[in-house]
């Protein structure tokens, strides 16, 4: 990896020995801006916090993810990378936020390229670059905050491994006030955001490309067949203007069992409205591993993206992941004329796999069991199923 300037340095404990740098940091992180990229950083950011060589630390991402951050054991502080960032006069303002901060030095997650030249404007005196590897995300960024900034021993190593966050009890609250009108079982669909190129999308939509999305047709018929099934009741959660008609679309042809809960809140408060589901659908991205993250039970239809290094992480009993191979995959294509990897998976699959997790071998037929494996009865007059 190629240095864009002499202040760039490996992100290594040697680097910092070589600045006599080791104690009492203000440290800036890069590399994480979007929801997911934040979540699977989120045990390395724990860990920076409760190592006595950081003193400060703040994140740089997008405000949209940004409040996930409450959810974490330290407290962080945050700059929002706003979405002028690469224009002169943003990156201008942007640079001069950050010069106006004094750090000590600032991580670069991933060897980001984009983060790398935007710190190269700045003017922090060390900037540690992260080696990407064939690691999960989250092993990978854990595994450099240990061999960087090594364990006062307080630390167990394999429990921090795990994406996690605490929903803070003013959005717990917020949830339940949301939700309280919703019967149970509730299942959440994140079906995502269909639009390939990045033009007119807001910024929590922009990295949802089409290749990596389950066919909304799939979403649909899913969904009639666990209200048929459960009697459940569909949360419709995401962001954007694009998700927010498509939610739309689902709660017009499902009817009133399906609820539009797009845009209602942050990635916060779209965490508590999780948290008071039962179980949640979703296609490679964010809200996947932002409802892993709040320990619910997720069946996840992956596609191309590698899974060994973007899979979401949990309690493998609470998860459920539908894969295909394909002579294709992984691949990183923006567009896909026949989406074989995705289009495989059918939604009796995910009805199957959504079983697995609410129900038990001997529970009576259409009943559940919620994300604590509490049991509750099948509804008295289970709707008919019209298909």
């Amino acid at each position: 990896m190629l240095p864009c300037n002499p202040r760039e340095k490996l992100l290594e404990q040697k680097a910092l020995e070589d600045a006599a740098k080791t104690f009492g940091l203000n440290m800036l992180l890069t590399g994480a801006p979007r929801l997911g990229d934040l979540l699977f950083a989120c045990p390395a950011i724990d860990y920076l916090m409760a190592n006595d060589a950081v003193d400060r630390l703040t994140v740089l991402s997008y405000g949209y993810a940004a409040p996930i951050l409450d959810g974490l054991t330290g407290e962080v502080e945050h700059i929002e990378l706003p979405g002028s960032s690469w224009n002169p006069l943003g990156k201008w303002r942007l640079v001069r936020t950050i010069n106006r901060r004094n750090y000590d030095a600032a991580i670069v997650l991933d060897g980001k390229k984009s983060m790398r030249k935007l710190l190269a404007a700045t003017n922090i005196p060390l900037i540690l670059v992260e080696t990407p590897t064939a690691m999960h995300k989250t092993w990978q960024h854990f595994a450099s905050m240990l061999r960087t900034f090594p364990s006062n021993g307080l630390w167990n190593e394999p429990e921090y491994r795990t994406p996690g966050i605490r929903v803070t009890h003013r959005a717990q609250a917020w949830a339940l006030t949301r939700l309280q009108q919703i019967s149970r079982p509730r299942v959440a669909f994140h079906v995502g955001c269909r639009r390939v190129g990045r033009k007119k999308l807001c910024l929590s939509e922009v990295n949802r490309t089409a290749t990596k999305l389950w066919p909304v047709e799939r979403f649909m018929e899913l969904g009639r067949k666990l209200i048929h099934r459960f009697g459940a009741s569909i949360v419709m959660v995401g962001s954007g203007t694009t998700e927010q008609a498509l939610a739309d679309r689902f709660a017009a042809v499902l009817g009133p069992a399906c609820v539009n809960a797009v845009n209602w809140g942050d990635s916060m408060q779209t965490a508590a409205l999780l948290q008071q589901s039962d179980l949640l659908v979703a296609s490679d991205g964010g809200i996947l591993h932002l409802g892993a993250a709040v320990g619910l039970k997720v069946v996840a239809v992956w596609g191309p993206t590698p899974y060994e290094i973007f899979g979401p992480c949990g309690s493998p009993d609470k998860i459920r992941v539908l894969r295909k191979e394909a002579a294709c995959s992984p691949c990183k294509k923006r567009t896909c004329d026949d989406k074989v990897c995705l289009r495989s998976i059918s939604a009796e699959e995910a009805l199957a796999a959504a079983g697995e997790l609410m129900q038990r071998q001997n529970d009576k037929p259409g009943s559940y069991r919620d994300k604590n494996d509490w049991l509750f009865e099948a509804p008295v007059h289970p709707p008919k199923d019209p298909h």
